[in-house]
């Protein structure tokens, strides 16, 4: 162990900068838009998802929140224009969430802010360097799992 150091602290910290920075950057447009964090953080999971059919469970279980919450942040950017439900044919009270050209554009938007936040966290880093941070990640990480 590298000495006055605890993993789980200095990981915490690198997480804690990580998002205090990337709140920073997004808040703006969540703003511009009229959007929390919550609601942005949804939009974001159906953008990554278009191309599949996506449900109000998915987003329940993406981000561990209750029918309730699911219903009321997914009402708000339907009534807000940033998405609409469709009935899926094979069974009516299902619905697909669809994200509307409103929604597309704010999710570009942020899509590029966060890839500059992306670029910044790595800029001075090597490819080679990247691939160990990674790979020391992914094991510590099912270390946890044991």
């Amino acid at each position: 162990m590298t000495e006055g150091k605890r993993l789980g602290v200095e990981v915490s910290k690198l997480a804690n900068s990580i998002k205090r920075r990337v709140s920073k950057v997004t808040v703006e447009v969540e703003s511009e838009f009229g959007l929390t964090a919550m609601q942005n953080w949804c939009l974001g999971l159906i953008y990554r998802r278009r191309g599949h059919d996506i449900y109000q469970r998915d987003i329940e279980q993406a981000f561990n929140i209750r029918r309730s919450t699911a219903t009321g942040i997914l009402q708000l950017l339907e009534k807000n224009g940033f998405l609409y439900r469709v009935a899926v044919e094979c069974d009516a009270r299902l619905k697909k969430i669809v994200l509307t050209d409103k929604a597309l554009a704010v999710c570009a938007k942020m899509r590029d802010i966060l890839d500059e936040c992306e670029q910044s966290f790595i800029r001075g880093l090597s490819e080679e360097e990247l691939a160990v941070f990674y790979s020391v990640m992914e094991k510590i990480e099912d270390n946890t799992k044991e």
